[in-house]
């Protein structure tokens, strides 16, 4: 995974450059995505039973903090959310749509990633084969 600093979207969220040495699923993603609001409660309860095993990161891509806050808050968003109002973290990996998904092990290097929506079953399955190491 590429290095990148972005600003979080509250001032409480985690420093991206602290969860090295931690499983992570990181999420981009827009509000105005169909496929993403769909997706977007399943990585919520995904963040709430991985707990402490995987971190759930969302990068949201080129939309300001308010429009961002108000999706938050509807979905109950838990987790740290990032804002990427260049679209540079986009353009570093490579996107060729809304949502992606990367999980990334401890050392930084991603095992899987996945184009597209996912159901809770998919990221589960595929957060679950992170944290076990393979």
């Amino acid at each position: 995974m590429p290095a990148f600093a972005l600003p979080p979207l509250r001032h409480s969220d985690v420093s991206l450059s602290s969860l090295r040495g931690k499983d992570v699923l990181v999420n981009v993603w827009a509000t105005w995505c169909g496929p993403c609001r769909r997706e977007m409660p399943a990585l919520a309860e995904l963040a709430r039973k991985m707990g402490p095993r995987l971190e759930v990161v969302a990068i949201d891509q080129g939309e300001d903090a308010p429009v961002v806050t108000a999706y938050v808050k509807q979905f109950g968003v838990g987790f740290p959310v990032y804002l990427d109002r260049d679209q540079r973290v986009g353009t570093m990996l490579h996107l060729v749509g809304l949502p992606s998904s990367f999980f990334v092990d401890r050392s930084g290097v991603v095992r899987d990633a996945v184009d597209g929506e996912m159901t809770y079953q998919v990221m589960a399955e595929k957060a679950q084969r992170l944290v076990a190491g393979g």
